[in-house]
Formats: C-alpha cells, structure tokens, sequence
C-alpha cells in the first residue's frame, strides 16, 4: 500500500512544479507598461513564452517587415525602426506580451504611405 500512496504524492509534487511554470504565462497583467520617450511597442519579458519559458514564434511568422528579432531559438527583440505597428504581432501573442503605445494605431493609419 505504501507505493500507492507514494506514487500519488509523486504525481501531486509534480503537479504543482509544472503549475508554478505555467501560472505566470495565464495570468493577465492589467497595469499598462511605462513607455520609454520615443518606443511606441513593448515586449514584455515577463510574459514573453519565449523569453525563458519554452519556445514560441507566433508573432514572427506574422510580422512582414521582420521587426522582430529571435536570437537562437529564443529571446525576441523588437526593432522599433522596422515596426509598422500595424498589430498583427499584438494579436498573434497568446500571452499578451507584446503591447502598442495607446493610440499609435490611430495615428500610423492617419499618415500617408
């Protein structure tokens, strides 16, 4: 009977190891980030899956001036000199982990291209 319960509290301390990994990445950050004067997108490190936490790439296939930079297999950067903001990269991130400055969509569409 001992290695049943053995067995089980293996499962349960697994349980919980795996759960402190991916608690970070589901929950939602409601504060908005400080932009830096003259950075009109973020990536979020924190949230970023990419940055530490496994291997993701979703706002790269989608990105078509290649703003975003993977070193390796990991670690993205934003180039802010080859950004459109044109949001398909926000959209695509599962985790919300990359973010427009408030209103620079609005002011991006208003320019002539």
């Amino acid at each position: 009977m001992t290695g049943l319960s053995d067995s089980v509290s293996i499962d349960r301390s697994r349980r919980e190891f795996l759960t402190r990994f991916i608690k970070p990445v589901t929950q939602a950050k409601t504060t908005s980030p400080a932009f830096p004067d003259g950075v009109n997108i973020l990536l979020l490190k924190d949230q970023c899956i990419a940055w530490g936490r496994g291997i993701c790439d979703r706002c790269n296939h989608v990105c078509q001036p290649h703003a975003l930079l993977f070193v390796g297999l990991m670690n993205p950067r934003v180039m802010q000199s080859r950004c459109t903001y044109c949001n398909l990269c926000v959209e695509a991130c599962p985790v919300d982990a990359i973010v427009l400055r408030p209103g620079i969509i609005q002011e991006s569409e208003d320019q002539p291209t």
